[in-house]
């Protein structure tokens, strides 16, 4: 009972205070969202639904609606997909603390979370209200990975850019559209290319009904796994 009592003061106390002052502290959240993708065999495929994410919880959870609905959720280095009649769990590297939704929240998109104890600072170029940096792995991981380019314009990532240890162009993303919701700039348009085995695999999602520290649907912000058993998987 005294959690129940504590957990609606707090939020009694967040719906009062301002909203420019609770846009400051950004820790949840959610969108509807459409991705569509080209697959290694040539197949278009497109997936709806709605994703919520709370820094806190460190859960990236997907409903999904169409084509059939499944939710994922990930977890630590877990990803459970779970259907009505069906529930599988893959070990899977779901550091959530390095996608977009993580970084968003915490202000540091513009950069992508690069860590300077791993990245230096190399060439930077200034071009027409672009910036473009060039950020080199350190000497005891070039073996391992290779650099890090990106673009910012108007002090928000505008592309980015990963190669490998042999400069190998490994992934390219662009994020455009940018909303502006209760102070939180937040892109709405990602399309990103991967070059595996010689093709170019294609997949751009839209966000759209973006909210930031929505208080409701605190079950699926933090969707309970502890309790799945899967029925396959590894």
């Amino acid at each position: 009972m005294k959690l129940y009592f504590i957990a609606f003061i707090l939020i009694s106390i967040f719906t009062m205070l301002p909203e420019s002052l609770l846009g400051q502290h950004f820790f949840r959240i959610k969108a509807d969202f459409s991705i569509k993708e080209k697959l290694a065999d040539g197949k278009d495929q497109l997936i709806m639904g709605t994703v919520y994410y709370d820094k806190n919880y460190k859960k990236l959870v997907y409903d999904i609606r169409f084509p059939e609905a499944e939710t994922w959720v990930l977890r630590d280095t877990f990803f459970y997909s779970i259907k009505p009649d069906e529930t599988e769990v893959f070990s899977f590297p779901a550091f959530t603390e390095f996608t977009m939704f993580h970084y968003a929240l915490s202000g540091n998109l513009h950069d992508y979370g690069i860590d300077d104890k791993y990245y230096q600072v190399g060439n930077v170029i200034r071009d027409e209200g672009m910036v473009i940096t060039t950020y080199h792995i350190i000497q005891e991981l070039e073996d391992l990975i290779g650099d890090i380019i990106i673009s910012q314009k108007d002090r928000k990532i505008y592309g980015i850019a990963f190669y490998d240890a042999e400069e190998n162009l490994l992934n390219r993303q662009f994020f455009r559209d940018y909303v502006n919701v209760r102070g939180l700039e937040f892109p709405t348009r990602i399309i990103q290319i991967a070059y595996v085995n010689d093709q170019e695999l294609y997949k751009e999602t839209r966000f759209r009904n973006v909210k930031v520290n929505d208080l409701q649907d605190n079950h699926i912000y933090n969707y309970d796994v502890s309790d799945i058993q899967p029925t396959s998987g590894k």
